[in-house]
Protein backbone atom coordinates (compact mmCIF):
# COMPACT_ATOMS: atom_id res chain seq x y z
CA UNK A 1 0.00 0.00 0.00
CA UNK A 2 2.33 2.16 0.74
CA UNK A 3 4.76 1.62 -2.41
CA UNK A 4 1.19 2.27 -4.45
CA UNK A 5 0.67 5.53 -2.72
CA UNK A 6 3.84 7.04 -3.36
CA UNK A 7 3.05 6.02 -6.72
CA UNK A 8 -0.34 7.80 -6.61
CA UNK A 9 1.49 10.79 -5.30
CA UNK A 10 4.69 10.95 -7.45
CA UNK A 11 1.98 10.89 -10.52
CA UNK A 12 -0.10 13.85 -9.22
CA UNK A 13 3.45 15.84 -8.38
CA UNK A 14 4.42 14.94 -11.70
CA UNK A 15 1.08 16.16 -13.69
CA UNK A 16 0.51 19.43 -11.35
CA UNK A 17 4.30 19.98 -12.39
CA UNK A 18 2.88 19.55 -16.19
CA UNK A 19 0.04 21.98 -15.53
CA UNK A 20 2.05 24.71 -13.90
CA UNK A 21 4.45 24.79 -17.14
CA UNK A 22 1.45 24.52 -19.52
CA UNK A 23 -0.09 27.28 -17.79
CA UNK A 24 2.90 29.98 -18.03
CA UNK A 25 5.39 30.88 -21.13
CA UNK A 26 8.18 27.60 -21.67
CA UNK A 27 11.15 29.37 -22.59
CA UNK A 28 13.53 26.90 -23.94
CA UNK A 29 17.20 26.43 -22.57
CA UNK A 30 19.86 26.49 -25.14
CA UNK A 31 21.30 29.41 -27.56
CA UNK A 32 19.81 31.05 -30.33
CA UNK A 33 21.15 27.99 -32.89
CA UNK A 34 19.23 26.08 -31.02
CA UNK A 35 15.83 28.12 -31.04
CA UNK A 36 16.06 28.17 -34.61
CA UNK A 37 16.92 24.65 -35.16
CA UNK A 38 13.70 23.88 -32.94
CA UNK A 39 11.52 26.41 -35.15
CA UNK A 40 13.04 24.41 -38.46
CA UNK A 41 11.34 20.75 -36.93
CA UNK A 42 8.90 22.26 -35.13
CA UNK A 43 7.55 24.33 -37.97
CA UNK A 44 7.29 27.73 -35.73
CA UNK A 45 8.13 30.80 -35.26
CA UNK A 46 11.24 32.44 -32.88
CA UNK A 47 9.80 34.70 -30.02
CA UNK A 48 13.17 36.10 -28.04
CA UNK A 49 12.79 37.88 -25.22
CA UNK A 50 15.51 40.54 -25.43
CA UNK A 51 16.81 41.29 -21.89
CA UNK A 52 18.71 42.62 -19.10
CA UNK A 53 19.19 41.52 -15.14
CA UNK A 54 18.89 45.43 -13.84
CA UNK A 55 16.06 46.44 -15.96
CA UNK A 56 12.51 46.55 -14.09
CA UNK A 57 10.03 46.08 -17.15
CA UNK A 58 11.97 43.41 -18.32
CA UNK A 59 11.29 41.49 -14.67
CA UNK A 60 7.45 43.02 -14.04
CA UNK A 61 6.91 41.21 -17.44
CA UNK A 62 8.24 37.82 -16.24
CA UNK A 63 6.03 37.92 -13.18
CA UNK A 64 2.49 39.72 -14.36
CA UNK A 65 2.92 38.46 -17.99
CA UNK A 66 4.56 35.32 -18.87
CA UNK A 67 3.30 33.97 -16.23
CA UNK A 68 -0.20 33.56 -17.27
CA UNK A 69 -2.24 31.19 -18.58
CA UNK A 70 -4.03 32.35 -21.76
CA UNK A 71 -0.76 34.05 -22.49
CA UNK A 72 1.38 30.54 -22.30
CA UNK A 73 -0.96 28.48 -24.27
CA UNK A 74 -0.98 30.76 -27.03
CA UNK A 75 2.68 31.45 -27.02
CA UNK A 76 3.76 27.66 -26.50
CA UNK A 77 1.51 26.53 -29.20
CA UNK A 78 2.98 29.13 -32.17
CA UNK A 79 6.49 30.12 -31.16
CA UNK A 80 9.93 28.13 -29.96
CA UNK A 81 10.61 30.67 -26.99
CA UNK A 82 13.91 31.66 -26.01
CA UNK A 83 15.39 34.80 -23.61
CA UNK A 84 18.81 36.25 -24.19
CA UNK A 85 20.60 38.41 -21.74
CA UNK A 86 21.74 41.23 -24.31
CA UNK A 87 24.51 41.72 -21.93
CA UNK A 88 26.04 38.55 -21.92
CA UNK A 89 27.20 35.57 -24.18
CA UNK A 90 25.81 35.75 -27.90
CA UNK A 91 23.72 38.28 -26.28
CA UNK A 92 25.79 40.87 -27.19
CA UNK A 93 26.06 40.13 -30.54
CA UNK A 94 22.56 39.55 -31.07
CA UNK A 95 22.08 43.10 -29.65
CA UNK A 96 23.72 44.39 -32.38
CA UNK A 97 22.59 42.43 -34.84
CA UNK A 98 19.15 43.19 -34.31
CA UNK A 99 19.84 46.89 -32.92
CA UNK A 100 18.54 46.36 -29.95
CA UNK A 101 18.66 49.71 -27.68
CA UNK A 102 15.91 49.58 -25.33
CA UNK A 103 14.60 46.70 -22.94
CA UNK A 104 12.87 44.71 -22.87
CA UNK A 105 12.67 44.24 -26.72
CA UNK A 106 10.57 41.58 -28.08
CA UNK A 107 11.51 39.53 -31.23
CA UNK A 108 8.88 37.15 -33.87
CA UNK A 109 11.56 35.56 -36.22
CA UNK A 110 11.30 33.32 -38.70
CA UNK A 111 13.41 29.84 -38.84
CA UNK A 112 16.32 31.79 -40.79
CA UNK A 113 16.43 34.70 -37.68
CA UNK A 114 14.66 37.06 -40.32
CA UNK A 115 12.50 39.82 -38.23
CA UNK A 116 8.89 39.32 -39.01
CA UNK A 117 7.86 41.68 -35.95
CA UNK A 118 9.39 44.03 -33.36
CA UNK A 119 7.95 45.11 -29.61
CA UNK A 120 9.36 47.33 -27.04
CA UNK A 121 8.67 47.80 -23.47
CA UNK A 122 6.52 46.36 -20.75
CA UNK A 123 3.24 45.92 -21.55
CA UNK A 124 0.44 44.48 -19.91
CA UNK A 125 -0.54 40.84 -20.35
CA UNK A 126 -3.55 41.58 -22.58
CA UNK A 127 -1.70 44.08 -24.50
CA UNK A 128 1.18 41.89 -24.92
CA UNK A 129 -0.66 38.75 -26.33
CA UNK A 130 -2.78 41.66 -28.99
CA UNK A 131 0.52 42.51 -30.25
CA UNK A 132 1.79 39.44 -30.70
CA UNK A 133 -1.01 38.54 -32.76
CA UNK A 134 -0.60 41.42 -34.77
CA UNK A 135 2.78 40.24 -34.86
CA UNK A 136 1.96 37.21 -36.85
CA UNK A 137 -0.52 38.59 -39.21
CA UNK A 138 -1.54 41.59 -41.81
CA UNK A 139 -0.10 44.30 -39.30
CA UNK A 140 3.58 42.83 -38.52
CA UNK A 141 6.41 45.02 -39.66
CA UNK A 142 7.08 42.06 -42.23
CA UNK A 143 3.92 42.73 -43.31
CA UNK A 144 3.55 46.40 -43.95
CA UNK A 145 7.28 46.43 -45.14
CA UNK A 146 6.42 43.72 -48.47
CA UNK A 147 2.92 45.93 -48.65
CA UNK A 148 5.25 49.44 -49.23
CA UNK A 149 7.91 47.72 -51.41
CA UNK A 150 4.81 46.58 -53.73
CA UNK A 151 3.94 50.23 -53.68
CA UNK A 152 1.37 50.79 -51.87
CA UNK A 153 1.05 54.41 -50.40
CA UNK A 154 -2.64 54.82 -48.85
CA UNK A 155 -2.23 57.19 -46.32
CA UNK A 156 -4.27 55.70 -43.66
CA UNK A 157 -1.98 52.47 -44.19
CA UNK A 158 1.59 54.89 -44.22
CA UNK A 159 0.49 55.74 -41.23
CA UNK A 160 0.10 52.58 -39.44
CA UNK A 161 3.59 51.38 -40.78
CA UNK A 162 4.69 54.42 -39.51
CA UNK A 163 3.41 54.06 -36.54
CA UNK A 164 4.50 50.61 -35.77
CA UNK A 165 8.16 51.60 -36.67
CA UNK A 166 7.85 54.17 -34.28
CA UNK A 167 6.75 51.85 -31.50
CA UNK A 168 9.41 49.14 -32.39
CA UNK A 169 12.30 52.17 -32.04
CA UNK A 170 13.12 51.96 -35.75
CA UNK A 171 13.76 55.64 -36.43
CA UNK A 172 15.74 55.74 -39.52
CA UNK A 173 13.70 53.09 -41.23
CA UNK A 174 10.92 55.61 -39.74
CA UNK A 175 11.83 58.41 -41.17
CA UNK A 176 13.60 57.02 -44.72
CA UNK A 177 9.77 55.86 -45.48
CA UNK A 178 8.11 59.29 -44.11
CA UNK A 179 10.55 60.87 -46.26
CA UNK A 180 9.82 58.61 -49.06
CA UNK A 181 6.22 59.03 -48.83
CA UNK A 182 6.39 62.84 -48.57
CA UNK A 183 8.13 62.69 -51.70
CA UNK A 184 5.25 61.49 -53.34
CA UNK A 185 2.16 63.79 -52.06
CA UNK A 186 1.20 66.99 -54.69
CA UNK A 187 0.97 70.31 -51.84
CA UNK A 188 -2.43 69.95 -51.64
CA UNK A 189 -1.84 66.25 -50.23
CA UNK A 190 0.84 67.55 -47.96
CA UNK A 191 -1.39 69.87 -46.27
CA UNK A 192 -4.89 67.99 -46.34
CA UNK A 193 -6.92 66.43 -43.76
CA UNK A 194 -6.11 62.44 -44.61
CA UNK A 195 -2.48 63.03 -43.73
CA UNK A 196 -2.62 65.38 -40.71
CA UNK A 197 -2.04 62.78 -38.16
CA UNK A 198 0.68 61.65 -39.78
CA UNK A 199 2.25 65.14 -39.56
CA UNK A 200 0.88 65.79 -36.09
CA UNK A 201 2.69 62.60 -34.27
CA UNK A 202 5.78 61.97 -36.73
CA UNK A 203 7.03 65.76 -38.07
CA UNK A 204 8.39 66.81 -34.64
CA UNK A 205 11.45 67.67 -35.62
CA UNK A 206 12.33 71.15 -36.97
CA UNK A 207 14.88 70.78 -38.45
CA UNK A 208 13.04 68.26 -41.19
CA UNK A 209 11.88 69.21 -44.60
CA UNK A 210 8.59 68.29 -43.26
CA UNK A 211 8.30 70.50 -40.77
CA UNK A 212 9.98 73.24 -42.62
CA UNK A 213 7.02 72.88 -45.08
CA UNK A 214 4.46 72.97 -41.89
CA UNK A 215 5.79 76.12 -40.94
CA UNK A 216 5.51 77.58 -44.49
CA UNK A 217 2.15 76.80 -45.55
CA UNK A 218 0.68 77.20 -41.81
CA UNK A 219 -2.40 78.57 -43.69
CA UNK A 220 -3.01 76.27 -45.77
CA UNK A 221 -3.03 73.05 -42.70
CA UNK A 222 -4.96 75.67 -40.81
CA UNK A 223 -7.63 75.62 -43.60
CA UNK A 224 -7.63 71.91 -43.48
CA UNK A 225 -8.25 70.96 -40.06
CA UNK A 226 -8.02 73.76 -37.67
CA UNK A 227 -5.62 76.87 -36.38
CA UNK A 228 -5.91 75.72 -33.11
CA UNK A 229 -4.92 72.58 -34.05
CA UNK A 230 -2.14 73.38 -35.59
CA UNK A 231 -1.16 76.00 -32.98
CA UNK A 232 -1.06 73.62 -30.24
CA UNK A 233 0.98 71.20 -32.34
CA UNK A 234 3.95 73.41 -33.25
CA UNK A 235 3.87 74.64 -29.32
CA UNK A 236 4.19 71.52 -28.02
CA UNK A 237 7.00 70.27 -30.58
CA UNK A 238 8.82 73.69 -29.47
CA UNK A 239 7.85 73.80 -26.12
CA UNK A 240 7.85 69.91 -24.64
CA UNK A 241 6.86 69.34 -21.27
Amino acid sequence: ICNRMKKIVLAVFMAAMALSLSAQINFREGGFAEALEAAKSENKLVFMDCYTTWCGPCKMMVQDVFSREDGGQFMNTHFVNVKLDMEKGEGRELAKKYQVKVYPTFLILNEDGEVIHKMVGGMKAEEFLQNVQNGIGEHSLYSYEKRYVNGERDPQFVYSYIETLARAFMKERMEEVLHEYWGTLTDQEKSGKENWMLVKRFVKNPSLPEYKYLLEYKKDFDAAVSKDSVDRKIYDDLFPL
